[in-house]
Parts: C-alpha cells; sequence; structure tokens
C-alpha cells in the first residue's frame, strides 16, 4: 500500500565541448582594474576642466564603471 521509490536514473554522459573557457578576473583583479580605470579617469578630467568643475558621476562615466 506504501510509495514505491524508484533510485534516480543516472544521467547520460555528455561530450565536453572542445572550445576553453572564457578569461574571467576573479574579483579583487576586477575591483583593482576599475579603482585604475577611475584614478586615470579622474587625473584626465581633472587636468582637463580643473578639480572644482569634475563630478564624480561624469568620471565614472568616462571610467565605463558604475
Amino acid at each position: 500500500m506504501g510509495i514505491e521509490i524508484k533510485p534516480a536514473r543516472p544521467k547520460p554522459d555528455r561530450p565536453k565541448p572542445d572550445r576553453p573557457k572564457p578569461d574571467r578576473l576573479s574579483r579583487s583583479e576586477a575591483r583593482a582594474l576599475n579603482r585604475r580605470k577611475l584614478i586615470e579617469a579622474a587625473q584626465r578630467l581633472i587636468v582637463e576642466r580643473g578639480y572644482d568643475a569634475t563630478q564624480l558621476d561624469e568620471v565614472a562615466a568616462w571610467a565605463g564603471v558604475t
């Protein structure tokens, strides 16, 4: 009268693709890259516009980070 539990069927082995995985940065590497981009963008904009005329959102946009 009970429910019959069947063992799970093993999944068939699929061939692995021959293409390599894309290179990804670790979190610390990505953080360092973003920091460098922001510093370079800030330096460039401050030289072009002056410190008082440079806004943080413009630095982030120029650096391509959010």
